[in-house]
């Protein structure tokens, strides 16, 4: 039998079939449901120009479906045919009308609703050439229909049909495609897979070169597993068959998985093994990816020096071969590493290189997640307006393209910027529908971050017990899934809302735990943190010596990693040591060296703390004008940013400081306003802190019973918080109020 326009001949299963299907298309009277099972485009079209030439007498009308018609099957059928009235009626594109984002495709059940007017409206046979998910998904949703069907026609691709198949499935495939579009290209290449496995003459190059596909297919739907089972068994094809180039893609690919779910160690090897194969057969584009995922893998383990390094060896090789999409890469990814040691201006340079670079070669993922990489920043410079915004125009990008991991990330990124604003309701809903999100898709590193941030939620209203509860769900995650910076994340957080309940020894076993990890994994960032957290934990039992240690040796990590934030951070607890042993010239030079640190880095956050805290050295010293002027200032920055928290504590500090100096309408006035806020975002501490502050006020102006009063309700809060030490104490001051 001949193969119409191409070199060689159908295969003798194919002629078989097709012999099959010609002698229905000769036989039929009337309409005829029938099915060709194709794959590949090039067959198709070899086998309809050979049921041309064998009845050159049938009149077939091809017709080609689209979803993007707006119109189903049957009107679209309708339009084609029009007067005509053909011999037969060849249709493709049935896959198309199928959404498999859905169980059920409107489009194809309309169909079968209407099957009774196709059968009268199209006397003649019909043939749809579709691959093999769409003949299941007929049989399953068309079930009336199908049952009418003369037959259902079988034909494989050779290895040149597989090859030219292969190509144009790869072409765009990524997420600029839509997820419908993804979904279905998956099918086809599961069909191919199937054919080439079941052939007598393996392509096990076409094999290899499908399942990397199918692994790339599984990567968009967050399928982990899948996708590492399809790489390591096209790597064992690559490696039989000698084939260098796939071997390191697969490595490649393989190392990406891995990080992927927190292997960063594994996915670190698995891009030293795939760099010097690159080197090796010169593929410079492979070279840089390689240089751009290692620096990935040192950028999760905090080794910012070494990621800044990788990429910016990345960078211009890129440049060189022209790879736009590589370079707007690995300038967000410089634009990550100077956002993690606060140089913002930077980061946020780099990120606004980035993407328009995205925008012009139409990468969607890209431009969703260098708008979220440019809100990270703004959030970091305290700009919460700017950094929501540009979340939400990243979001609907996630959503539109089917990318759930970058749809939750961004939810995520929304609920910090909800909970920086003490809109706690908000956060918490976010971060909710960011759970949910990670569930579906089973990424479990994300449900274990949506978990810890959720727990974020729940401490920064002092429900400590609900937080504990979430970071306690959130560390068997961790250990299971073999994520150590996650587990010592979690372990630090549990330490802190022991210590925020007074169970400081508690609290600094976690502390150490976490530290432990933190300096076998390598994340001198954590390392500081905990350093940091013991340092809090220890002022608190007023070990200030050991307090004072602790911050000293955080300190000059944060130094070396360039963490300017933690830094500053460090410097003010420092600080704040000092002011509590009354040694207050040395609390404001500390104090005064954090603040142009946070003016530098545009954090108005850190800046308005330092602004409190020189505020309360100026007190203790009793320097009161300054104090205000000091907690004057700290207060336009934390109503500038939204804080409400911050807020709060800078109108009761400015109550204490014009309350010492005997103003007490203005004071009590600066405390009621101070209140209400504190109730509103559930701060529990300074509700009773500002209690305790209105009660003293009271009692020095005499107003002895509603003195008493709000002693008693400041010690009913510390109570039901868990700090029994300051529940006495406020009782204490009630006891003597008299």
């Amino acid at each position: 039998m001949s193969s119409g326009n191409s070199g060689h001949a159908l295969s003798i299963e194919n002629q078989v079939e097709l012999r099959r299907l010609l002698n229905m298309l000769r036989l039929a009277g009337g309409f005829t449901l029938a099915f060709a099972r194709v794959h590949h485009a090039s067959l198709r079209r070899r086998l309809v120009d050979e049921i041309r030439r064998q009845l050159p007498d049938l009149e077939i009308l091809e017709v080609t479906l689209s979803p993007t018609n707006g119109a189903g099957v049957a009107p679209q059928l309708d339009e084609a045919a029009g007067e005509r009235r053909p011999g037969a009626m060849f249709v493709c594109g049935l896959e198309s009308m199928f959404d498999l984002r859905e169980q059920v495709s409107d489009a194809v059940a309309m169909l079968n609703f209407n099957r009774d007017y196709v059968v009268r409206r199209f006397p003649w046979p019909m043939v749809f050439w579709v691959p093999e998910f769409a003949v299941r998904g007929f049989q399953r949703q068309a079930i009336d229909f199908w049952s009418g069907r003369s037959g259902v026609y079988r034909f494989t691709g050779d290895e040149e049909e597989a090859r030219l198949s292969l190509a144009e499935l790869e072409a765009g495939y990524d997420w600029s495609l839509e997820r419908r579009g993804r979904l279905e290209r998956r099918e086809v290449l599961l069909g191919i897979l199937a054919e080439l496995e079941q052939s007598a003459q393996p392509d096990h190059a076409a094999s290899a070169q499908t399942l990397a596909l199918l692994a790339q297919a599984a990567a968009f739907e967050s399928q982990w597993a899948d996708a590492e089972s399809n790489l390591n068994r096209a790597l064992a094809i690559y490696r039989q068959v000698g084939d260098r180039l796939g071997e390191a893609d697969t490595l490649n690919s393989l190392g990406q998985a891995a990080r992927m779910q927190d292997r960063y160690a594994e996915a670190e090897r698995l891009y030293r093994e795939a760099l010097p194969i690159y080197r090796q057969i010169g593929n410079r584009l492979g070279e840089a990816k390689a240089l751009q995922n290692l620096g990935d893998a040192a950028y999760m383990l905090d080794r910012y020096a070494e990621a800044e390094k990788l990429h910016q060896e990345a960078l211009p090789i890129f440049r060189q071969i022209g790879s736009r999409l590589g370079e707007a890469s690995a300038l967000r990814r410089l634009g990550d590493v100077a956002r993690m040691q606060a140089r913002y201006a930077k980061a946020e340079k780099l990120y606004g290189e980035a993407l328009p670079i995205y925008r012009q070669i139409g990468d969607r993922l890209g431009e969703a997640n260098a708008l979220r990489s440019l809100g990270d920043a703004a959030r970091m410079q305290d700009r919460y307006a700017d950094a929501e915004q540009l979340h939400k125009e990243a979001l609907p990008i996630y959503r539109q393209i089917g990318a759930r991991s970058g749809e939750a990330s961004a939810l995520q990124s929304l609920g910090d910027v909800a909970g920086l604003q003490a809109r706690y309701a908000e956060a918490e809903k976010l971060h909710q529908e960011a759970l949910s999100i990670h569930r579906q898709i089973g990424n479990r590193s994300g449900e274990a971050n949506a978990l810890r941030r959720l727990g974020n939620v729940a401490g920064m209203q002092a429900r400590h017990a609900e937080a504990e509860k979430l970071y306690q769900e959130a560390l068997p995650i961790y250990r299971r899934i073999g994520d150590r910076l996650g587990e010592a994340n979690a372990l630090r957080r549990l330490g802190d809302e022991a210590r925020m309940q007074g169970r400081c020894a508690e609290a600094e076993r976690s502390f150490q735990e976490a530290l432990a990890i933190y300096r076998q994994i390598g994340a001198r960032l954590g390392e500081a943190n905990a350093l940091q957290s013991m340092g809090e934990a220890a002022f608190m039992q007023a070990r200030y010596a050991e307090a004072e240690k602790l911050y000293g040796e955080a300190l000059p990590i944060y130094r070396q990693i360039g963490d300017r934030s933690g830094e500053a951070n460090a410097l003010r607890s420092l600080g704040e040591v000092a002011r509590e042993q009354a040694r207050y010239a040395e609390a404001e030079t500390l104090d005064g060296e954090a603040l142009p640190i946070y003016r530098q880095i545009g954090d108005r956050l850190g800046e308005a703390n330092a602004l409190w805290s020189l505020g309360e050295a100026a007190r203790a010293q009793d320097r009161y004008a300054e104090a205000e002027a000091l907690n004057q200032e700290a207060l336009t920055v934390y109503r500038q940013t939204g804080d409400r928290l911050g807020e709060a504590n800078a109108l009761r500090s400015l109550g204490d400081a014009v309350c010492a100096q005997a103003r007490y309408a203005e004071a009590e006035k600066l405390y009621q306003e101070a209140l209400p806020i504190h109730r509103q975002i559930g701060d529990r501490r300074g509700e009773a802190n500002c209690l305790s502050s209105l009660g003293r006020l009271w009692r020095q102006t005499g107003n002895l019973d509603a003195a008493r009063g709000a002693f008693e309700l400041s010690a009913g809060i510390w109570d039901a918080i868990g700090l029994r030490d300051l529940a006495e104490r406020a009782r204490s001051e009630s006891a003597t109020t008299a």
